[in-house]
């Protein structure tokens, strides 16, 4: 599920049940600083294996 109504921001949620190991819950926010760059933060809640913060910027050319 993502949500757009903030200019730039894109807010998203994620939430994936596996079969075998332990479910995954991912939060997301993209924010646009321009037309070729972007920032990603990614925080991926891995319940009972840890959790993980990814942070990205992102440059097209």
């Amino acid at each position: 599920m993502e949500y757009n109504g903030i200019d730039n921001l894109t807010l998203g949620v994620l939430n994936v049940a596996f079969d075998k190991g332990a479910d995954e819950t991912d939060f997301t926010a993209s924010y646009d600083l321009s037309d070729n760059m972007t920032v990603d933060i990614i925080y991926h809640h891995m319940h009972s294996d840890g959790d993980m913060l990814l942070v990205m910027y992102n440059l097209d050319f």
